[in-house]
């Protein structure tokens, strides 16, 4: 299989939050967006895929893999990939009130600047990948912190301190890593 497929059907097996209303084959579509935007954030950072030249620096300096399901594993927490989230109608108790936009929970920052911010939200394939090359570059930063825990700590707060929410989203990741390296290689999931 390949990274997309994988990716896809990680997607496509997560319940999906509560309250979205979507036709089995809309949110199939959906899914096939973000899986794309992934993809491509990711070989654009590791210098892999399509991306793979002379030339290309990494941006990330972890494995394609681990670049991929964190991602993953930041917007299954951050929010569930609900499909308002997404299409940039989060609740004003939502999205660190207003401070965050996308599937991905990205603020403005050094990293992230407020023109590149302002176009991250909706479920376009522009904004979405848009969205996913923000928080690769974020979690690029974040992946410096030393351990998982710290560099989901990092992604949340930008400060490398180990927190209980980096700890279970840590565990999580190793989870969901060693899930895709099994569907990978073919075998069950």
């Amino acid at each position: 299989m390949q990274m997309f497929e994988v990716i896809l059907s990680m997607l496509t097996a997560l319940q999906p939050f509560h309250k979205d209303v979507e036709e089995p084959e809309a949110r199939k579509a959906r899914m096939a967006v973000i899986a794309t935007s992934i993809v491509q954030a990711t070989e654009e950072a590791t210098c892999t895929g399509a991306f793979e030249k002379d030339g290309c620096k990494p941006k990330f300096k972890g494995k394609p893999d681990e670049l991929a399901i964190g991602l993953f594993t930041i917007a299954k927490f951050e929010t569930r990939f609900a499909k308002h989230v997404h299409e940039d109608r989060c609740k004003p108790w939502e999205c660190d009130a207003g401070q965050a936009k996308s599937l991905f929970q990205v603020h403005v920052t050094k990293t992230v600047p407020r023109d590149v911010w302002l176009r991250i939200g909706g479920t376009s394939p522009e904004a979405t990948l848009l969205s996913a090359r923000a928080a690769a570059a974020m979690w690029s930063k974040a992946w410096q912190c030393g351990s998982l825990a710290r560099a989901f700590a990092g992604y949340m707060t930008s400060y490398c301190q180990a927190t209980g929410a980096g700890e279970t989203r840590a565990k999580d990741y190793l989870a969901n890593l060693g899930r895709y390296r099994r569907l990978m290689k073919g075998q069950q999931g």
